[in-house]
């Protein structure tokens, strides 16, 4: 029976002792798991640390394009508009209210409420909250009958900040490459380099970014991937990984200089959308050491390469995000309509009910068409440290 290591203190793993680590953490869609890898305490610690500060740190571009978890949701994140507006943005790029309001306005005819809601549920507590203190004669299931739900859009633009990097993430994603080699049938005790990285704080971090061309042949323009990849040579030497997170962040790691074990080349890839495992086809890594450390030194990359990367997942995260609203204003919009022309469920529609339809269609999608033909794309600065 072979034993196995953990990689975070570099002791025997045990069948009591073991646990199912993510190849790419859960928090940025991973759903694949592997035994053999960390034990239970450490990968419990190292998901409370490293994982942690990844995820944060990943979460604006997790929310935006809509990935998908194997469990749990992405937190929502709370962003101001350039208008000032307070919301917050939840996966797949939907947007709500920060917290809701509530005010009592004087008018001719009396006191009005007047309270902004993120949903039904929450509109009901807040008129139960107004009926105790000061309108005891408030018939609230009426008022949730009759009104309408409207669907309003910022004023302003949303500018997102998406920045990774530092030693703990380092660590996360160091993980994810000697997870992947165990996949592969390496022993991780061969990953010296990267081993050391991830028990010495002196240690140099044994990667970077690269930029220079596109490592995988089989890159569909536009959808976002996590891909890992490992390169075995015992020849040169040489033990490289690949991580690419959403198909633009792009790392090269050093795991060793000097692995004498089996010939392997290996990649994996999956779309963090659905979650499903897809075709990665990343050519084989055979870097000299004169070019490890020029990527390790961030030669190898520049903003306008980041800049290149990101536009065609953004760019279509935008249509696909475009689409879904539009679907769902139609349907709200007809929905809206015909709870509004004077016919009941059943019944044949008149000319006159016909007429009065497009005009109430018209009027509940004028949000949308202003929103839409005049907004900008909202913008996303990316910042990278490690």
């Amino acid at each position: 029976m072979t034993t196995h290591y953990c990689i975070r203190c570099n002791t025997p793993i045990t069948p009591e002792t073991d646990s199912e680590e993510h190849l790419f953490q859960n928090s940025i869609g991973g759903k694949l798991t592997v035994l053999g890898v960390l034990h239970r305490d450490c990968n419990n610690k190292a998901g409370d640390s490293w994982d942690a500060v990844l995820a944060q740190q990943m979460n604006p571009l997790c929310l935006f394009l809509g990935i998908v978890r194997d469990h749990g949701d992405s937190p929502p994140l709370r962003v101001t508009t350039t208008a000032g507006e307070n919301l917050k943005l939840h996966a797949g790029g939907g947007l709500s209210l920060a917290k809701p309001s509530y005010a009592v306005i004087e008018t001719d005819k009396g006191p009005a409420i007047s309270l902004h809601a993120r949903d039904n549920a929450e509109a009901r507590r807040m008129l139960e909250g107004a009926k105790r203190k000061r309108f005891p004669k408030l018939d609230i299931d009426k008022i949730l009958r009759t009104f309408d739900v409207e669907t309003s859009y910022p004023q302003g633009a949303i500018m997102l900040s998406f920045s990774f990097g530092g030693r703990e993430a380092g660590h996360a994603m160091v993980k994810t490459a000697l997870t992947f080699a165990h996949m592969a049938g390496i022993d991780t005790r061969a990953c010296d380099l990267g081993l050391a990285y991830l028990h010495d704080q002196a240690a140099p971090a044994p990667f970077g970014y690269f930029d220079d061309r596109d490592l995988v042949r089989n890159r569909q323009a536009g959808q976002p991937i996590h891909a890992v990849a490992v390169t075995a040579d015992p020849v040169r030497g040489t033990l490289q990984a690949y991580i690419e997170y959403f198909g633009a962040v792009r790392i090269v790691v050093g795991l060793s200089n000097s692995y004498d074990g089996p010939a392997i080349h290996r990649s994996y890839g999956i779309d963090p959308l659905t979650g499903l495992e897809i075709d990665v086809d990343v050519e084989r890594l055979a870097f000299t050491a004169a070019e490890l450390e020029a990527i390790y030194r961030y030669e190898r990359t520049s903003p306008e390469a980041q800049t290149r990367n990101f536009s065609p997942i953004l760019d279509t995260a935008m249509k696909r995000q475009f689409e879904k609203e539009k679907n769902r204003a139609l349907a709200d919009a007809v929905g809206f309509a015909f709870r509004n022309c004077g016919a009941k469920e059943g019944d044949m529609l008149t000319p006159e009910q016909v007429r009065k339809l497009g005009g109430l269609v018209a009027h509940r999608l004028q949000p949308f068409f202003l929103r839409h033909m005049v907004r900008p794309h909202p913008r996303l600065p990316i910042t990278r440290t490690f």
